[in-house]
């Protein structure tokens, strides 16, 4: 999902997974990762919730200018965790915990560094411009990786400032939730970024294990097709109906 000179993409099984809106379909039982992409000429500092939960526990991802990283792990810690896992919301989970607005839900929410500023030199009775990067280093820890799927790239994290809540309106109708799943080995270092724009962006991205009213056996993925079974012809994934006999295909 792209905005804002930012990318998002849920991955499974190493496959970028097909959006629909705003929702994208993987099986319950599945190990997933983001994928996040920063378009801009400037360093991105990234907070992530899903289901309403901090995944990076106080801190925020720093992505560097024109680059992407993937994220698989909660990040408690920067030496392990445990991955991403979608499941399925039974009735015994309901029970315990009880249905929330933002179950399903990832929210991204990143600003971007702001740009360097212009700094007025006099030199011999001469003024000038000098283009000179003017930063302001925060003095908390932040954490970086070079995950497998990131090599020759670093992922940056740092502490949060206090800051409201994230609070989505959207309805979720989720029919899972993530948990932490097998234990990860991606590993993050200290980094820093600069002062931030005060203008955030917002990403949000629902998460369903049904397509239509039947569980999912495989993920979507970008090239999914989907095949006729009147004329045997393969379309987009999107379309509801064969382009070529118009027989309803969901």
């Amino acid at each position: 999902m792209y905005s804002n000179n930012f990318v998002c993409a849920v991955k499974s099984g190493g496959k970028v997974l097909r959006e629909e809106g705003h929702v994208v379909y993987l099986p319950f039982g599945s190990h997933y990762s983001l994928l996040l992409k920063n378009l801009s000429s400037r360093r991105a500092s990234v907070k992530i919730q899903i289901d309403g939960n901090d995944a990076l526990f106080g801190k925020s991802l720093v992505v560097s200018a024109n680059s992407s990283v993937e994220l698989e792990r909660y990040v408690n810690s920067c030496d392990n965790g445990p991955k991403f896992k979608f499941i399925q919301k039974t009735k015994e989970l309901r029970d315990c915990r009880s249905d929330r607005i933002d179950d399903g839900l990832i929210v991204v929410k990143y600003a971007f560094e702001k740009p360097p500023v212009s700094v007025p030199v006099t030199y011999s009775q001469q003024s000038c411009f000098i283009n000179y990067p003017v930063y302001y280093p925060v003095t908390l820890p932040v954490y970086s990786t070079g995950s497998p799927n990131t090599t020759g790239s670093i992922i940056v994290m740092c502490s949060n400032g206090s800051g409201s809540s994230t609070n989505c309106t959207l309805s979720s109708n989720c029919s899972g939730i993530t948990v932490p799943g097998e234990d990860s080995d991606q590993k993050f270092i200290n980094g820093y970024i600069g002062e931030l724009e005060l203008c955030q962006h917002t990403i949000v991205i629902q998460l369903s294990g049904y397509y239509g009213d039947k569980p999912l056996e495989k993920p979507i993925t970008v090239k999914e097709k989907k095949k006729c079974i009147v004329c045997d012809k393969e379309t987009d994934f999107v379309n509801n109906f064969c382009p070529y006999c118009g027989y309803r295909l969901v």
